[in-house]
């Protein structure tokens, strides 16, 4: 699984590259932010929004203790990534910034849920408190592009869905990648995962278009890797078809056939979300 998340930070620094979303050389005679703290600042995003997601799936199954672990490692990235918005700011308050205020609301969620982890020993318990490792994924992801779409309040509801349906799909499946139990999850996650993709496909291209136009997907940076992560999406979608097909519908097979499907999947899925985070530093058409 390390491998997967060297992965996802290698196309990370690529799509930023590539994208122009990448931090800019200095100027000459320009006090200008720290490249450090730029791409610090990029990469402890990513990272945060894996332990983000990974809290999420273990909440999902009521493992409270590695879901308390993931949200602990959470906050700390949380902590980091404020750190080195405030070095690119020159020491000057983060929570000046919209971005510095999710940033706060975001860790103060992620650390009220690793406390409330750490409390509980009853598993029921412990997924009572999913709905707050969910809700601190949003206010991140909003303080990004879907501050100046068109429509603000179309952007920000299909992005806070893409967010949420995605981090139960990713992280469910790692989860159930993770646990000894795994069997006897296999055929509601699978159903649960059918409807998050749905979700994540149709608030997708909503999120989308609020930012680039139809014809733009062909002609910008930023439109190529929304369509990049299309592609991408629908082999999610076959790769999960795959396992309702021959590992769901078949309960007989294998954790070996299971985890072969899933180590496919959460990789695919770890360069999806590093082109999601790609994208909150790419400039949009005409931005």
């Amino acid at each position: 699984m390390a491998a997967t998340g060297v992965a996802g930070v290698l196309v990370l620094v690529l799509a930023l590259l590539l994208g122009g979303g990448a931090p800019p050389a200095p100027v000459p005679g320009l006090e200008s932010p720290s490249r450090i703290a730029l791409w610090g600042g990029d990469i402890t995003s990513y990272a945060a929004l894996i332990a983000g997601v990974l809290a999420v799936g273990f909440a999902m199954f009521g493992e409270r203790g590695l879901a308390g672990g993931a949200a602990a490692g959470w906050t700390a990235l949380t902590a980091l990534q404020v750190g080195f918005l405030a070095w690119e700011q020159h020491g000057e308050s983060a929570t000046a910034t919209a971005q510095g205020q999710a940033l706060l609301i975001q860790g103060g969620l992620a650390a009220l849920a690793a406390f409330g982890w750490s409390l509980t020993s009853n598993r029921r318990a412990a997924a009572a408190l999913l709905p707050v490792a969910l809700a601190a994924l949003v206010p991140a992801a909003l303080a990004g592009h879907a501050r100046a779409a068109d429509d603000r309040l179309l952007a920000s509801l299909s992005l806070a869905i893409h967010v949420l349906a995605a981090a139960m799909w990713v992280g469910g499946l790692f989860a159930l990648a993770c646990i000894a139990g795994w069997r006897a999850h296999l055929a509601r996650y699978s159903a649960v995962a059918a409807m998050c993709a749905f979700a994540v496909a149709l608030s997708g291209v909503v999120a989308a278009l609020g930012n680039v136009a139809v014809g733009e997907v062909f002609t910008s940076r930023y439109g190529a890797i929304v369509a990049l992560k299309a592609v991408i999406l629908l082999g999610l979608v076959a790769a999960g078809w795959l396992q309702r097909r021959y590992v769901v519908a078949r309960m007989t097979s294998g954790r070996r056939a299971f985890l072969a499907l899933a180590t496919f999947e959460l990789t695919t899925m770890a360069i999806v979300m590093a082109l999601a985070t790609a994208l909150t530093e790419t400039p949009p058409p005409g931005g």
